[in-house]
């Protein structure tokens, strides 16, 4: 499914810079674990594809350690502020 978006996006916007976030951990260490699984994915799709991959598991701030094993696995407002600025930062800094 992410190489045909990915795919998609890239022929009908040849001009357009892709960027691809990584999930964020969770509380859950299987669901951990299944994201390192996609994240590993992602990075050799984005390789290929030359897209820029930001890595939000390791470096947006939200970690395994501080989040509630249960609930949605999406972050709140105070979490999703946290993850956006992360990642605007990232697109400013490394690819502009």
């Amino acid at each position: 499914g992410a190489r045909w978006s990915i795919q998609t996006i890239l022929e009908h916007y040849p001009q357009c810079r892709v960027f691809v976030c990584t999930p964020i951990q969770t509380g859950n260490p299987e669901h951990n674990a299944l994201n390192l699984q996609k994240i590993a994915i992602l990075r050799e799709l984005c390789r290929a594809l030359s897209v820029q991959l930001i890595d939000c598991y390791s470096n947006c701030g939200i970690t395994e350690k501080f989040e509630q094993r249960s609930g949605s696995g999406h972050p709140d407002k105070p979490g999703q502020e946290l993850m956006g600025r992360y990642i605007a930062k990232e697109i400013r800094n490394h690819f502009f």
